[in-house]
């Protein structure tokens, strides 16, 4: 009953007593009267369901800990803390109240929710029992309770993230890379070129959706074309501030655009027709909107899909840069029909947004990850902020380390010899792997780096998880049952949400490659084997990195197209 949020009193009434006496010989009345439901045995509950959870992260490797916030159905703020490990559990619950939602507070809101287990210095993992830690740095990075923080990129989140890092709590920080894309997809949106067609699309999608008559008719057309063979999409409408998911409404708009012009010609010629405003005539008569969504189209798509690979649970750190420098890339060479300012204008957005979210240590795990070897291949030496990729590398190498001159050549040397071993396609294939899993079963020949490696490889991309958990919020209190107090709440809020993900599969060990990340690998391979072909045969990309691997049929994705020698992406 606590999983699926039904009142605290539900089989408390003679019936459902009468019921529960029946069916178990009399020796059993029910769960109690609401204060017992809702009290001790709701704490009862709550208490076995933590120390499950407590049980699957001590067994996980890398711990990240995201918080966000959310108004309740009463509109009162609610703050969940998340561990991913890798999938997400709701470790605590906590409230402002009257206090403003400084840095400040919502650290020491989040600090003094935390189970005391969690504040504590972590044991040795699996992974060193028998082996000897090699510097004392590396003990006290171990130690840590946390290897990172998430959070949205709110000015109140950042700074306390960033504190987070000040006073101990995790050893990195940085923002959630989905909402990077989402942003990303926002900055496509304000490009000249491209905002006829997607003004016209949601001009379109709205009126269709909410005049009655005019989309009875459009689905009326979709019927009849549907008997003919034909399928055509129905209406899509999307969030205004899910830019990505402008790609869905500009997909429905191009599906439906015959049909739309169909309806519209036809409700000229009826007297008794439906009123359209002239903007809705101009997106769908007029050439140059189609024309421009269709350019549109196939950008917004790529980060749509972006997204929802970074958004997965047991997505790997490394797949943001892998993802984004696949994304650059394609802007330089796959997207012939947009201008070349637009390219520019969104590779440098790429950039600033990663600098504004990012953290050094995201581009050392896609050093690490060696699916995402071709991608750095590709890396031309631009600035990502104010270092180059290499920079970052380098950079992240230098904080885990220290003042511990030891371990961090150790972690050079490591870096160097995975690195040769990994361009010389001398070991086993990690693709169908999570990296995280690769380096546990290949990497001991790289030791020091390998314990880095599992940790890092296992953090967390995005704070989705964060965002999915309010929907069990919003069973649990609703505008029909909402008189319910806080604390209880919050108890049935965690053992709700918990109780389904303790349920699921390990995410790792059923982990497989998103196909968008497959698609971006395969592009890369092939974009930078054009980019030999054309500075001359066997020759080296520049920046002197060697030359691709050659490219598997089964990891270029169907979009990705030859045209002249050059990559397309449609």
């Amino acid at each position: 009953m606590f999983q699926s949020g039904l009142a605290f009193g539900t089989f408390d009434n003679p019936r459902w007593r009468a019921f529960f006496l029946t069916i178990s010989g009399g020796r059993f009345s029910g769960p109690g009267d609401r204060r017992a439901v809702g009290g001790s045995l709701l704490q009862s509950v709550l208490d076995r369901v933590l120390a499950q959870v407590l049980a699957v992260m001590a067994a996980h490797h890398g711990r990240t800990l995201t918080c966000d916030g959310s108004t309740d159905a009463n509109s009162m703020g609610a703050y969940n803390v998340i561990d991913c490990a890798p999938v997400p559990f709701i470790i605590s619950v906590f409230r402002l109240g009257l206090n403003p939602s400084t840095a400040k507070n919502l650290l020491n809101g989040l600090v003094s929710s935390l189970p005391q287990s969690l504040t504590e210095p972590q044991p040795v993992s699996a992974l060193l029992r028998g082996r000897a830690i090699p510097s004392a740095r590396l003990d006290a990075l171990l130690g840590f309770p946390f290897w990172a923080m998430v959070t949205d990129n709110a000015s109140n989140m950042v700074l306390m993230r960033n504190k987070a890092v000040e006073s101990g709590l995790s050893i990195m920080a940085y923002g959630c890379f989905a909402h990077v894309v989402n942003l990303l997809a926002k900055d496509v949106s304000k490009q000249s070129a491209l905002q006829l067609g997607i003004k016209s699309a949601v001009t379109w999608s709205v009126f269709f959706r909410r005049c009655t008559r005019a989309r009875s008719s459009l689905t009326n057309d979709r019927a009849v074309q549907r008997r003919a063979g034909v399928l055509i999409e129905s209406p899509k409408s999307f969030s205004p501030t899910r830019w990505v998911g402008q790609s869905v409404v500009i997909r429905s708009y191009l599906s439906n655009l015959e049909a739309s012009r169909r309806v519209l010609a036809a409700n000229r010629h009826n007297p008794t027709g439906f009123d359209v405003p002239d903007s809705v005539f101009s997106a769908v008569d007029q050439a140059a909107p189609a024309s421009s969504a269709a350019v549109a189209a196939p950008v917004l798509r790529m980060l749509f899909r972006m997204s929802a690979s970074l958004e997965a649970d047991a997505s790997p750190l490394s797949a943001v840069v892998g993802l984004l420098s696949g994304f650059v890339v394609a802007l330089r060479t796959g997207f012939p029909e947009l201008p070349e300012s637009t390219r520019s204008y969104l590779v440098d957005r790429v950039h600033a947004r990663f600098a504004s979210f990012g953290d050094p240590h995201v581009v050392l795990a896609f050093y690490l990850d060696p699916f995402f070897a071709p991608c750095r291949h590709a890396d031309d030496g631009a600035l990502w902020g104010t270092r180059t990729l290499a920079g970052h590398r380098d950079a992240a190498i230098e904080r885990l380390a220290g003042d511990d001159v030891a371990f961090r050549n150790a972690l050079i040397g490591d870096l160097g010899g995975y690195i040769t071993h990994v361009d010389s396609a001398a070991g086993v294939d990690g693709s169908p792997l999570h990296p995280a899993t690769w380096w546990r079963l290949y990497g001991d020949s790289w030791p020091t780096l390998q314990v880095v490696a599992t940790r890092l490889l296992s953090l967390a991309c995005s704070s989705a998880g964060s965002e999915r958990s309010f929907k069990t919020l919003g069973v649990v209190l609703s505008r029909t049952r909402n008189r319910t107090h806080d604390e209880r709440v919050d108890r049935q809020w965690s053992v709700a949400f918990n109780s389904r993900q303790l349920n699921r599969v390990n995410a790792v060990a059923m982990y497989q490659r998103s196909r968008t990340e497959k698609e971006v690998v395969g592009f890369v391979r092939v974009a930078v084997a054009a980019a030999v072909a054309d500075a001359g045969a066997g020759g080296a990309p520049a920046g002197g990195a060697p030359a691709a691997e050659g490219v598997d049929d089964g990891d270029v994705a169907p979009t990705i197209l030859k045209d002249g020698g050059a990559p397309r992406l449609t």
